[in-house]
């Protein structure tokens, strides 16, 4: 138990704690078990070319004077007769899209994107122009810092390497030499796998088997190469992708093999192999594994499936390192077609990225979103409370100041309903712990006085449910169990069922009208990792699966039908990131915060997770850092 003077100067004194099956080139359907193989094998470590030394890697020459992938004049725009690949069928054209697969021609040097409504292709060619086919498209990440994926290439007769910078799906005119390497080196993926939240290139040499990675530092290669293995691994065996397959926030290694049909993935911590071997199915090899991204949006990485021979193209949906069973077909395009990986509008899933800082620095505040606005309301910088209301816009990544709140305070929850903000609750600027109730008009930029809450409290949860806002638990004189519901048309207040555990400095949200309250300190100032739901139907709460981490004062908010928690301490502050799934009544490990903090400021624009703020440690360091975390 952890005790913060900051808190305990707020609560009177009290002492707080910190709180698929897929076919081969015939027509057979993709649920055809005759295209597997026999499970078989232990993965490429079995395969490993014994007693040949791991070199140094591409030795990261200076990159040659080429300008990079220039277009050809003659730039398609739309239609197959210019290499759009087809077909071009009905769609749902007026869906937004939330992922975009990049194709590359490579016979005519044709390139570009299909919007897709995650697996669903909406019949939306977007053109990056025409590149002599000796460019390749090697990776897709964000390289620059600005949540936008960059595109890295690769030149197959020079070796020259370098990224463009990339606006969405846009190429914004920026090449960025990076080095020339032989040949036989070639890029195989981009992640992060030093945990620094920078992407780096994972190598494979196609003569001598040896495979790393360049640590690298925005577009900067630092000059660290890190062997994936103590010795060369035999060519054929191929990475088809990277990412976390295995649920630990730690990309790991998707391997294919190109004579077996064997498949399967190295659990990774970092660049070490762990020595564990997953195999999955073995598949003919006319089917290639050609990238590993969440398309489903449940959270999970699945695999892009391509079929060399027919040009059939089509997901499986992972569970961790499990395969659903299913088969997600996608249009079939031509063969000189190759997809070259995916993109996420806005950023790349399970991804953190650092927005412009707030005005203030600040830690317990209040936390909503109106009309794609984040507000963060009031809060904390050790002296005196804050009255400030800070309204940040992610589409300009900019920062502006509105009214203030007529009682500055710390320690309190909102909500929105019908466009109005509601704040309650929380410590004022005289060390009192206040039933205030006020009313936020975006619109006008006014605040209006509402009736007040029957019981004092600081630092309980709050949500809307079916058009009213609830309080539920935190602290006055002791912990709180009580429940209370404001109903902003008649201005009144009335008491619900109290949740099965008193606490306080919990986490929370909304998911599919279900209020959640995860963690906290009990009424012992014990952190508790005790997970609650309240269904406003029947006026009841009922106990869900455990937090892994008993945990206090954390970050959250609610996005893609999940809760997610980030930050806070027990006792020690943390960066680590969890995920709940009420669908499965499960958590999951997300990629953990570029800062560990506790005390931050959570909240959802656009299906995009932003924490602001918080504090770093005991000695009551206030920040004004904002992070973003693409689910």
């Amino acid at each position: 138990m952890l005790t913060h003077a900051w808190l305990g100067r707020s609560l009177l004194w009290i002492s707080l704690s910190f709180a698929l099956v897929l076919v081969a080139c015939n027509d057979d359907p993709p649920t055809s078990a005759t295209h597997f193989r026999s499970r078989s094998g232990l993965g490429p470590v079995a395969d490993a070319i014994s007693g040949r030394p791991v070199g140094l890697g591409p030795t990261g020459m200076t990159a040659s004077a080429s300008s990079g992938p220039r277009r050809n004049s003659a730039s398609i725009s739309s239609g197959y007769s210019l290499g759009v690949p087809i077909p071009v069928l009905s769609s749902s054209a007026s869906a937004m899209p939330t992922r975009y697969l990049l194709w590359q021609n490579r016979t005519t040097g044709d390139r570009g994107f299909w919007s897709m409504d995650y697996t669903s292709y909406l019949n939306d060619w977007i053109s990056l122009g025409n590149v002599p086919t000796d460019w390749n498209i090697a990776a897709v990440a964000d390289f620059t810092g600005d949540g936008k994926p960059d595109l890295v290439w690769q030149n197959t007769t020079t070796g020259d390497v370098g990224f463009w910078v990339m606006d969405g799906t846009a190429f914004t005119g920026q090449w960025i030499p990076l080095a020339n390497e032989p040949t036989a080196w070639q890029i195989a993926a981009a992640a992060d796998m030093t945990g620094d939240a920078k992407p780096d290139l994972v190598w494979q040499n196609t003569l001598t088997g040896e495979r790393g990675v360049w640590v690298m530092n925005g577009t900067s290669f630092t000059g660290q190469w890190r062997p994936l293995y103590s010795q060369a691994i035999a060519t054929l065996w191929d990475i088809a992708a990277v990412k976390d397959m295995t649920g630990d926030a730690k990309p790991d290694i998707v391997w294919q093999n190109t004579q077996t049909g064997e498949r399967g993935f190295w659990r990774m911590s970092n660049t070490t192999f762990t020595g564990e071997w997953i195999p999955t199915q073995t598949i003919t090899t006319q089917w290639d594994i050609v990238a590993a991204n969440d398309v489903t949006n449940d959270g999970n990485a699945d695999l892009t499936w391509q079929n060399k021979s027919s040009g059939e193209r089509g997901f499986w949906p992972f569970n961790n390192t499990s395969w659903s069973g299913q088969w997600i077909p996608v249009q079939t395009a031509q063969t000189q077609w190759d997809l070259a990986g995916v993109l996420v509008p806005g950023g790349v899933p399970n991804s953190w990225t650092t927005k412009a800082p707030m005005p203030n620095a600040l830690a317990a505040a209040a936390v909503v979103t109106v009309n794609g606005i984040l507000y963060i309301i009031g809060g904390d910088t050790g002296d005196p409370f804050l009255a400030t209301v800070q309204a940040y816009d992610p589409a300009t990544n900019t920062w502006t100041t509105k009214s203030p709140l007529p009682i500055s305070r710390s320690g309190f929850g909102g909500g929105v309903i019908n466009g109005i903000i509601y704040v309650a609750g929380g410590t004022d600027g005289n060390n009192v712990v206040t039933t205030s109730v006020e009313a936020y008009d975006p619109a006008t930029d006014t605040w209006t006085a509402k009736a007040a809450m029957p019981t004092p409290r600081t630092n309980p949860v709050v949500g809307v449910l079916n058009g009213n806002l609830y309080v539920a638990g935190g602290v006055s004189s002791h912990a709180l169990a009580t429940v209370e519901a404001y109903n902003p048309t008649s201005n009144t207040w009335s008491m619900r069922a109290p949740m099965p555990t008193a606490r306080y400095q919990a986490a929370g949200g909304v998911v599919n009208g279900i209020l959640y309250v995860a963690g906290g300190e009990n009424v012992v100032n014990d952190e508790v990792a005790t997970l609650e739901a309240y269904n406003p139907e029947t006026d009841s709460w009922t106990t869900k699966a455990a937090m892994p981490t008993v945990l206090a004062i954390a970050a959250s908010g609610v996005t893609n039908g999940m809760l997610i928690l980030a930050g806070g301490g027990n006792p020690s502050t943390t960066a680590a990131v969890e995920a709940y799934d009420p669908a499965t009544d499960s958590w999951t490990a997300r990629s953990s915060m570029l800062t560990a903090r506790y005390a931050a400021c959570g909240g959802v624009v656009n299906g995009v997770f932003y924490v602001a703020g918080g504090l770093t440690n005991d000695d009551y360091l206030a920040l004004n850092i904002l992070e973003a975390f693409q689910p």
